[in-house]
């Protein structure tokens, strides 16, 4: 809820009191502040919604993300066992690329 909102609560509320010997206002600031709340009531329901939709991305995200970081893991252990098997004549050839592989991920 708004501060604005919150306090236009305040002010019906303060109203009613003010009006409880008239049956009529009162019953019509009644009805308005039910009205109100049923507004504030559905609205939290949905962004309790989305809240739950936004935590089923982010699960989704996470899960993602740590099968990123496993295969880089992989691609890491590979690029540094190849490193050590190449020959000379390969390794002057490759290495360069295959070192600054390594460092792009850290």
């Amino acid at each position: 809820m708004s501060k604005e909102r919150l306090e236009e609560m305040k002010e019906l509320l303060n109203e009613y009191c003010e009006n409880i010997d008239d049956s009529f206002a009162s019953a019509d600031i009644a009805m308005e502040i039910v009205d109100r709340m049923f507004y504030f009531v559905k609205r939290v329901q949905e962004l309790e919604q989305d809240v739950r939709e936004w935590e089923i991305v982010n699960e989704k995200w996470e899960q993602i993300n740590t099968q990123i970081l496993g295969q880089n893991k992989r691609y890491r252990e590979v690029i540094e066992e190849t490193l050590q098997a190449m020959g000379m004549v390969d390794r002057q050839k490759y290495e360069k690329k295959l070192e600054r592989a390594l460092e792009g991920e850290e």
